[in-house]
């Protein structure tokens, strides 16, 4: 038995997220034997929350300074373990420009994209849509669960995208969008759970569509032959590693109409609701609630491996022919 700590609320846009998702992990870690004390932070500060006595944090805020490295660059100061990646892990998973760039330098496949600010916004997306096309996302650097995120069909809707796009911060990432379906598969420690495929009535997953829609659908067993759910396992693993993350996270990703996966981002404090992916994949790998809260605080206390997977002979030949 621990002593665990698990911070929730926060003061982000996912607030009403994390307050569920930091209620359903203190139920979690009750149940299985932890002493469990909670606390809804209302402002990016650890003042007035005794950690003293605390063996262990568990992390439920989602975005800013509780997922973006701040907290956990606190935290790391106090030597104080906690769920998750460490400061900077998550600072890079967070600013969506620099997680691109180690994307592509671990040869993860990943949408073309070009980041920007304000004063060369219009120009730099005029010159991606001569480049792949349309559609085109527009989303903020660093924000989470779609929040200011656009989808583009063509230059007349560029300006209201860019400008929402901008209201969340001073970089936006202009990237190609990738038509088809859409999957998510977490990681905790070294493995890669049960992928999951996502289908929403909405052209984009947004907030609304992840947390209040009922009509989104989670499969966990998707129509997809063994070997390319293989492939997906293998480049939510790669990606992960990319930005050397531990613990756990959920990387998302699209299967275009051409056969080819593409990492989207990847999510270093993925939420812990009931309609969380998270425990819907665990669950499709026999694995309760409870077991799962317990795996990743396992795989958070163990020390991150620093080497890149390698693909398996089989496994290569199923993403070069998947490469075309």
């Amino acid at each position: 038995m621990k002593r665990i700590v698990v911070l929730y609320g926060g003061t982000t846009s996912e607030r009403e997220v994390s307050m569920k998702s930091g209620r359903a992990v203190i139920k979690g870690l009750e149940a299985i034997g932890h002493d469990v004390v909670g606390h809804c932070l209302d402002r990016d500060s650890l003042d007035g929350v005794d950690l003293d006595s605390a063996d262990f944090v568990f992390i439920a805020l989602h975005g800013g300074w509780g997922e973006g490295g701040g907290l956990q660059s606190e935290l790391e100061q106090r030597d104080i373990p906690f769920s998750g990646s460490d400061s900077v892990a998550c600072h890079l998973a967070m600013d969506k420009e620099l997680a691109k760039a180690r994307f592509i330098a671990a040869r993860v496949p990943t949408p073309i994209a070009v980041a920007s600010s304000a004063d060369d916004g219009l120009k730099r997306f005029k010159r991606l849509a001569q480049r792949v096309g349309y559609p085109l996302a527009v989303k903020p650097t660093c924000q989470g669960s779609s929040v200011g995120v656009s989808i583009v069909q063509n230059i007349d809707e560029a300006e209201a995208a860019l400008e929402k796009a901008f209201s969340h911060g001073d970089r936006v990432l202009i990237e190609q969008g990738i038509v088809g379906r859409e999957f998510s598969v977490p990681v905790i420690g070294s493995r890669a759970y049960p992928i999951v495929e996502i289908s929403s009535t909405k052209k984009l997953f947004d907030y609304d569509a992840k947390y209040k829609d009922p009509s989104t659908v989670y499969n966990v067993s998707p129509d997809l032959p063994g070997m390319t759910i293989r492939v997906a396992q293998y480049y939510a693993r790669r990606a992960h590693d990319s930005l050397r993350c531990n613990g756990y996270s959920r990387v998302d990703m699209m299967l275009s109409n051409s056969g080819q996966f593409y990492v989207l981002e990847v999510n270093t404090a993925p939420g812990m609701t009931e309609r969380s992916l998270v425990p819907l994949c665990a669950q499709a790998a026999q694995m309760s609630f409870e077991e799962t809260l317990q795996a990743i605080i396992d795989a958070s206390l163990h020390p991150r491996n620093a080497e890149l997977q390698r693909p398996s002979d089989r496994l290569k030949a199923a993403i070069a022919k998947m490469a075309g």
